[in-house]
Parts: C-alpha cells; structure tokens; sequence
C-alpha cells in the first residue's frame, strides 16, 4: 500500500536504513521540470525570469528522510533535471541506468507536450521495466491556466499518479508529493530486496 504522506521526525528517533535513489525529472522543453527540480531539492538559481533550457542534464542532491513500515530511513537523492531536447536522446541511455523513479513534467494546456509525454514514458518507465507505480506525473499548468480538473493525463498514462501544480502556488504540495512518492520508492526497492534475498537464500539450499 502506498505511504500516506511522510511524518516530521521529532529528532529522537533513529534511522534504521540509509539508501541512495535517482529519480529523473523528465518532459518536453519548457515544461517546468528545472523550476520544480529546484523546489524540490530546496536549491536556489537566479535566472531573471527568463527561460534557460538545461543542457544535457543537471544533478541535484539532497537528503530526506521519512517512514516507510514503521522503519526510519534516510534517502539520499540523486535528483536528474534531464534536457527535454530531443536532441539528447543519445544520451537517455546514461539517464536511464540505475533509475529507480522517474517524474513526468508537462504543460496539460498544451496539446502537443501531452502526446510527447507518452514517448517519455514508453522509454523510461516501460522499456527500463519499472512499475507504474514508480513514476508520477507533474501536470503543470501556468498561472493564467482555468478549468484545472479538467484536464487528466493521456490514455496511455491512466494508471500513473497525476498532480496538478502551479508553480505560483503549490510549492509546498510539490514538495509533499514528491516526499510521498519518495517513500513508496523506498518500499518498493525494499520489496524488490527482500525477494531477490530471499531467492539467493532458496537456491542455496
């Protein structure tokens, strides 16, 4: 079952397990992928308010912790802010390895970015064999955006998890999310563990 939201750590209580996990930020240029990147890791860039695309890929790193089974864990995030050029796409290969995650980011406003979405999602999420459960999606709409509940992600992409954010309004529900989103990775890696444990331990007997 998915963690219902991460609880604040009082400070006395002690991490059980620390791990590393890449999640991959990726979606069409212009998307909103660096500007959300940023709020989640906490990380500051000056841009003047103008649009700077992201060459190539950008890696962000932090830490969080939270509770996943009555367990304490500290994550240690390696966050890719990858290029939405498809320019880059010789290089998914290198964005791809050792994913655990990936966050779809797009613009719901715009036709065009929610039909490339699929695209993103064939290659990192289905052609890698992770879960659906291992992605969510960003639709991120722009201040003058109306009519929010609207819109809902392509067909292809039913079963993925879909947020609506604005980038004006929601940081704090960005951050959230993707705490959330976080932790069920964690389950998810620990699930996968166990069983891969447990299979070395059956075919040693």
């Amino acid at each position: 079952h998915p963690t219902k939201g991460v609880r604040i750590l009082d400070g006395n209580q002690k991490i059980k397990m620390a791990l590393r996990a890449k999640v991959l930020m990726v979606g069409p240029p212009q998307a909103g992928k660096t500007a959300i990147s940023n709020i989640i890791a906490e990380a500051t860039e000056s841009s003047g308010g103008s649009y700077h695309p992201t060459k190539g890929v950008r890696i962000l790193e932090f830490e969080s912790d939270g509770e996943v089974k009555g367990d304490i864990v500290r994550v240690e995030v390696e966050l890719w802010d990858c290029s939405g050029n498809r320019q880059f796409e010789n290089i998914w290969p290198v964005f791809a390895k050792d994913t655990k995650g990936v966050v779809i980011i797009y613009d719901p406003a715009d036709s065009k970015q929610e039909k490339e979405i699929e695209k993103w999602y064939r290659y990192f999420v289905r052609h890698q064999k992770l879960k659906d459960s291992q992605c969510i999606i960003f639709a991120n709409h722009k201040p003058d955006d109306r009519l929010t509940q609207e819109w809902q992600a392509p067909i292809a992409l039913q079963n993925i998890r879909c947020i609506h954010t604005n980038l004006d309004s929601d940081s704090d529900t960005i951050k959230e999310e993707f705490s959330t989103f976080l932790m069920d990775l964690v389950g998810i890696i620990q699930d996968k563990q166990e069983k891969e444990e447990t299979g070395i331990v059956g075919g040693a007997k």
